[in-house]
């Protein structure tokens, strides 16, 4: 699975949410979790 998929996925599931900021909400969060997954270990 490519970024275009997960995008088209988004857009399918959240039609009246924008592309941009679904897209950015993903980039801010990934790197939370991965810190977080990384304390708690």
């Amino acid at each position: 699975m490519n970024t275009k998929d997960v995008i088209d996925i988004i857009d399918f599931y959240e039609p009246k949410l924008k592309r941009r900021t679904l897209l950015t909400t993903f980039i801010i969060s990934l790197p939370i979790v991965l810190v977080f997954s990384v304390i708690l270990e």
